[in-house]
C-alpha cells in the first residue's frame, strides 16, 4: 500500500485534517504520521497554510498531489447481482415437488435479493448511488436470475449489464469469469449486490490491492485474514474463530486483477470447481500477491441471504430512526436528548418515518427521511434535468417551497429543515377541528379551496418542476412490461394517457407554485377559521389546476362534485379548457399511482388496492374528457 498516496487522498477528501485526525484514518501512530505529513510536503504534494485559532498551520493537497492520485484513481466496478439466494437458490437447483396440496408462490417472493428494499430503498440503488458519490461511473452489474428486472437500472443509473449463463451453479466463480473482461488489468471495485453499507466506503482513489476486513467473534465460516503490523494480508485460512476476516468489497490493482482474472480461468477449466466461490480462487494462496486489508468498524457492512433477513434488520433500522429522531430535534431545540421523547409514530411510509415528539413540554413534528441520498454526485447533464435533479436532490423542492410560502402563513410552522438529510421538524398542532371534505359545497371545503386559491393567486415561482411526464416515463423503465401483465387493456390506456400529455404540453399554460397532493389528511382546520396545508413534498411548478385535479382524486369526486369544485375555486363555471385540464391531469396522477403501486409491488412493497383504485380513477376521468368532448378544445 502506497502510504504517500494515502496520505494525499486523506487531504483530497478532508479540508483541513489534522495530523492526529490523519493518523487515526490511517491506523498509524502521530510521528508516523507526522513524517508522512513532512515527506508529502517536501516533495511538493502537499503545501502548508494557515490554520485555525486552535492549529496555527495545516496542509492541502496541491496539483502535483492531485495528479500523483490519478495513478490511483479507481476504473469501476463490478456488482455481482445475477444468483437466487436462500431458498429459491434451492429450487432452482433441484425444483420442488408438490404433492395434494396447493402452494402459494407469490410473485414478490421470486424478488431478487438485490432488488428488495430496505425500508424504502433498493439495495443495489444504494450501492450504486454510493459509487456515483466517490466518481465511479463505469459500473457493470452482472445479470442472471431475473435478468429482466434488472433492466431499468440501465436508463435510470447509466450502467452495463452483463449476463452470466452460469448463473445457476452453486458457486460463483462463474459469476467472476463472465466479467474478467471487465476486471482484468483494472483497478476496479468487486462487491455482491446483496450487501448494505451503512456510510459510503468507496473512494475515488485507492493506493494499492485491498480487500475489506471486519473483526468477527465466536466461530465462522469465512475467510479469516492474518495481518502485518502494516495490514498486510500475510496468510489466509478458511474458518476460524474470533477473527478478523474477509467481508464486503474488494479492490485489486491492475496487478493483482490481472493475476485474480488468470487465476479465475484456470480455475474454471476444472468441473470439480462448479461449486467454488471466486473469493476462494483468489486467497486460498496469498504469498504471490501484495494484498492489504482495511479494517472496517462493526456495524458498517450487512450482508443478506433472505427476506426475512432483511425484514429482521429493517426492524432494528425503525429502532435507530426513533433516536435519530430525538438527536435531530435535541439539537434543533437546543436542549440535551434527555429532554426528547417520542411519544408515537404519525406516518410510515415507504421513504420516511415520521414521528410526535415531546421537547421540554412542547410537542413537535420529526421526519426523518429512511435513506440519504448526497448531492456532491450531481452531474452537470442531471442538473439540467428537473426530474432528475428532483430524483437525486428530494428535499431541494420541498425546502424551497416552504421558504416562498412562508410570507403567506399557509403551511404548518417549520422549525427546522436540513435540506441535505431531509431532517424536518415542525410545530403540532393540537385542538384541531376534523376536516372532511366528501361534500363539495361544505364550509369546510370552501375554505380549504380559498386557500388553494390564495396560493395559485400569488403566482410564486421555485426552481423545481413537478414533471408528471418524466415521472411517468420513470416509473415505466423500471415497470417494464410488468403493468401490461396485469391489465389486459393497458397498451389502450397508454395511448389515451400519451394523447392527453401531448394535448396538455400543446396548450402551454402558465406554471405557479403548487402543492400537488392536498387532501383531506393534510389540511388542518384551527380554531377561528384557519386552515393550513401541511406536507409540501411533492410541491413544484404546476398548473394551478393540479391542485384541484389531486383534490378531486385524492376525495374520490366524480364528474359533478369536480365540477362543483372547480366553480367554487373560480367563482364561475369553467370553461372546457379548464375541465380537460383538470380531468386530464387527475386521469395522469391516477395513471402515475398505478406505475407506483406496481413498483412498489416489484420491489416487494405491498400497495394494498391501490393498484386496481388508481387505474379505476384513470380510465373513468379519461372517459369523462371522451363523453363530453372536452379534448374538441385542443386546437390541431
Amino acid at each position: 500500500m502506497d502510504r504517500i498516496g494515502m496520505v494525499i487522498r486523506s487531504y483530497y477528501e478532508h479540508d483541513a485534517l489534522s495530523q492526529r485526525a490523519l493518523a487515526d484514518l490511517l491506523g498509524v501512530s502521530l510521528g508516523t504520521a507526522n513524517a508522512l505529513v513532512a515527506d508529502c510536503t517536501a516533495k511538493g504534494f502537499l503545501a502548508e497554510v494557515p490554520g485555525t485559532s486552535l492549529r496555527k498551520m495545516t496542509h492541502r493537497i496541491t496539483e502535483s498531489g492531485i495528479a500523483y492520485l490519478e495513478n490511483y484513481r479507481v476504473d469501476g466496478a463490478v456488482i455481482f447481482a445475477d444468483r437466487p439466494l436462500g431458498d429459491l437458490h434451492s429450487i432452482f437447483l433441484y425444483g420442488f415437488e408438490c404433492r395434494d396440496q396447493q402452494i402459494t408462490f407469490p410473485a414478490s417472493a421470486l424478488m431478487p435479493l438485490p432488488l428488495r428494499s430496505l425500508n424504502g430503498e433498493v439495495l443495489i440503488e444504494r450501492l450504486i448511488r454510493q459509487l456515483k458519490e466517490a466518481g465511479i461511473r463505469d459500473i457493470t452489474v452482472v445479470i442472471g436470475y431475473m435478468k429482466e428486472m434488472f433492466e431499468y437500472l440501465t436508463d435510470q443509473f447509466q450502467v452495463r449489464l452483463l449476463y452470466n449463463p452460469g448463473f445457476i451453479t452453486p458457486g460463483t466463480l462463474s459469476s467472476f469469469c463472465s466479467a474478467k473482461d471487465h476486471i482484468r488489468g483494472k483497478r476496479v471495485y468487486l462487491l455482491n449486490g446483496n450487501i448494505w453499507l451503512r456510510t459510503n466506503l468507496f473512494h475515488t482513489y485507492e493506493c494499492g490491492a485491498k480487500v475489506s476486513s471486519v473483526y468477527k467473534k465466536g466461530p465462522v465460516r469465512e475467510w479469516c485474514l492474518s495481518l502485518n503490523k502494516r495490514n498486510r494480508v500475510e496468510e489466509t485460512v478458511y474458518g476460524g474463530e474470533n477473527t478478523l476476516v474477509f467481508f464486503g468489497p474488494a479492490c485489486p490493482d491492475p496487478a493483482t486483477s490481472k493475476l485474480w482474472a488468470a487465476k479465475a480461468e484456470q480455475a474454471f477449466l476444472m468441473p470439480k470447481n462448479n461449486a467454488t466461490d471466486w473469493e476462494s480462487v483468489i486467497l486460498s494462496r496469498t504469498d504471490d500477491q501484495e494484498l492489504y486489508a482495511e479494517r472496517i468498524e462493526d456495524g458498517q457492512i450487512y450482508r443478506f441471504h433472505s427476506p426475512s433477513e432483511l425484514h429482521t434488520f429493517g426492524s432494528e433500522r425503525e429502532k435507530i430512526s426513533s433516536r435519530t429522531a430525538v438527536r435531530a430535534v435535541a439539537q434543533a431545540c437546543e436542549l440535551p436528548e434527555a429532554s426528547v421523547s417520542v411519544l408515537g409514530t404519525l406516518s410510515e411510509e415507504t421513504e420516511s418515518r415520521v414521528y410526535l415528539c415531546d421537547a421540554g413540554g412542547k410537542q413537535l413534528v420529526c421526519r426523518i427521511p429512511i435513506r440519504s441520498i448526497h448531492h456532491s454526485s450531481l452531474t452537470s447533464a442531471a442538473s439540467q434535468n428537473p426530474f432528475q435533479r428532483r430524483a437525486l436532490n428530494p428535499y431541494a423542492g420541498e425546502y424551497a417551497a416552504y421558504n416562498a410560502v412562508r410570507p403567506l402563513h399557509l403551511s404548518e410552522k417549520i422549525i427546522s429543515f436540513d435540506i441535505e438529510t431531509g431532517y424536518k421538524i415542525s410545530r403540532y398542532y393540537v385542538n384541531t377541528l376534523p376536516v372532511n371534505l366528501s361534500d363539495p359545497a361544505s364550509p369546510t371545503t370552501v375554505k380549504c379551496l380559498s386557500l388553494l386559491r390564495m396560493l395559485h393567486d400569488a403566482a410564486l415561482v421555485i426552481d423545481s418542476p413537478y414533471d408528471l411526464d418524466s415521472q411517468i416515463s420513470a416509473r415505466e423503465q423500471f415497470c417494464g412490461d410488468m403493468a401490461g401483465f396485469l391489465f389486459a387493456d393497458y397498451a389502450e390506456m397508454r395511448e389515451n394517457m400519451r394523447k392527453i400529455q401531448n394535448d396538455l404540453a400543446s396548450l402551454k399554460r402558465p406554471l405557479v407554485l403548487c402543492h400537488n397532493n392536498p387532501s383531506a389528511d393534510r389540511f388542518i382546520l384551527l380554531s377561528g377559521d384557519n386552515v393550513r396545508l401541511v406536507d409540501w413534498k411533492n410541491a413544484g411548478m404546476q398548473d394551478p389546476l393540479m391542485d384541484l385535479a389531486m383534490f378531486s382524486l385524492n376525495n374520490d369526486y366524480d364528474e359533478w362534485k369536480t365540477l362543483r369544485i372547480l366553480e367554487i375555486y373560480l367563482g364561475r363555471k369553467p370553461d372546457a379548457e379548464e375541465q380537460y385540464v383538470t380531468f386530464g391531469l387527475a386521469a395522469l396522477s391516477g395513471f402515475l399511482g398505478v406505475l407506483r403501486a406496481v413498483s412498489g409491488g416489484m420491489r416487494g412493497i405491498d400497495a394494498g388496492d391501490s393498484t386496481l383504485r388508481m387505474y379505476g380513477f384513470a380510465r373513468r376521468y379519461y372517459q369523462i374528457i371522451v363523453r363530453e368532448h372536452l379534448d374538441d378544445c385542443i386546437k390541431d
